[in-house]
C-alpha cells in the first residue's frame, strides 16, 4: 500500500508529516522481526535497502528510532512509542481498504436516483423487483421529479435524464437512444383523419409539452436524415409525460411521445404512429 497518510500526534508533540505508508509498514516489520536483516528476508529486500529507508524515516522525524551496533539491534524509547502510534494507523488503513473492496464487490447502502416521473413509472419501477433480487443489500431511493435537480445539493447519486449529453462537469453515459413518435388514438383518427405528412401537423390541435423543443415546434427527421421544423399549437398543455399520454389516449389530439413510453400501446392498437416514416 503506497497511500500517503498524515501523522499528527507523537511523543506529546504535534507534527504534520506526510510519508509513504510502505516505509511505515517496513518500520513495523523491522520492529516486530527484531532487525534489519530479518525484515529484509521477510520483505524480499536487500538489508542495505532496509537500512537506507529506515535512516530516511529517522531523518524525516528528526528522531532516532533504533540503536545500531554490530552485535545487536535495539529500538529506542522513541521507536517503541512511534510503533504504538503507527501500527493502529496502518491497521485502520487496511480495514478501510478491505471495506471498500467489499463495497465494490457487494453493493450496499442507499442509492438515491432521480428521474422523470414518467421514466420512473414506466421503466425504473418495473425493473425494481429484479434489481432488488440481484442486489439485496442495496436500498433504493427514487426521487421522481420532472424538473432538473442540483445533484450535489439534493444528495443524489445518479440522475437519469432525457436529452443531449450534459455540458456540466458531470460523469455521464448514454443508456440508449430515444425516438419520439407523433401519436394519436384511433378515436381521434376516426374523427379527424390521418396526417398527409409532417406539414399537416400545423393544421391540427396538438397536445403539447410546455418545454423548449416540444411546446411550439417539433423537429421531424425523415429516412434520408433531413430534418424539418414543424410549427405546432393546441389548446392543451401538459407538463407531465404520463398525463400527456393520457390526453392522447383519450383522443384530445396528436402528441409527441417517447418510444419507451408507448411501445406497447402502439403494438396493441391503443395508439397509432401518425408519421411512421419519420
Amino acid at each position: 500500500m503506497s497511500t500517503k497518510y498524515d501523522i499528527y500526534h507523537y511523543n506529546n508533540a504535534y507534527f504534520a508529516l506526510i510519508m509513504d505508508t510502505q516505509d511505515l509498514e517496513l518500520f513495523v516489520t523491522v520492529m516486530r522481526s527484531g532487525g534489519f536483516a530479518r525484515a529484509a528476508r521477510q520483505r524480499g529486500l536487500d538489508p542495505s535497502q532496509v537500512s537506507r529507508r529506515m535512516a530516511a524515516l529517522e531523518k524525516s522525524l528528526d528522531c532516532r528510532l533504533f540503536e545500531r551496533s554490530t552485535r545487536r539491534f535495539r529500538p529506542t524509547e522513541a521507536g517503541l512509542r512511534y510503533l504504538e502510534q503507527v501500527e493502529p494507523v496502518l491497521d485502520s488503513l487496511e480495514d478501510a481498504a478491505a471495506q471498500i473492496r467489499d463495497v465494490d464487490h457487494e453493493p450496499r447502502g442507499r442509492l438515491r436516483i432521480t428521474a422523470s416521473v414518467a421514466f420512473g413509472y414506466e421503466i425504473l419501477v418495473p425493473l425494481t423487483p429484479a434489481f432488488r433480487k440481484r442486489f439485496p443489500d442495496l436500498q433504493l431511493d427514487y426521487v421522481l421529479r420532472d424538473n432538473t435537480l442540483d445533484l450535489q445539493e439534493a444528495h443524489m447519486d445518479l440522475a437519469i435524464r432525457l436529452g443531449p449529453r450534459p455540458q456540466e462537469n458531470l460523469v455521464s453515459e448514454r443508456l440508449f437512444k430515444v425516438r419520439h413518435r407523433v401519436c394519436a388514438s384511433p378515436s381521434y383518427i376516426s374523427r379527424h383523419g390521418a396526417l398527409d405528412g409532417p406539414a399537416s401537423l400545423a393544421a391540427r390541435d396538438c397536445v403539447l409539452f410546455p418545454f423548449e423543443g416540444y411546446r411550439d415546434r417539433w423537429r421531424v427527421r425523415g429516412a434520408d436524415g433531413d430534418t424539418t421544423a414543424v410549427a405546432v399549437e393546441g389548446p392543451v398543455w401538459v407538463s407531465n409525460a404520463l398525463a400527456l399520454k393520457r390526453c392522447v389516449l383519450d383522443g384530445l389530439g396528436p402528441g409527441l411521445l417517447a418510444d419507451w413510453m408507448i411501445g406497447a400501446d402502439v403494438a396493441e392498437g391503443r395508439l397509432v404512429d401518425l408519421l411512421p416514416g419519420f
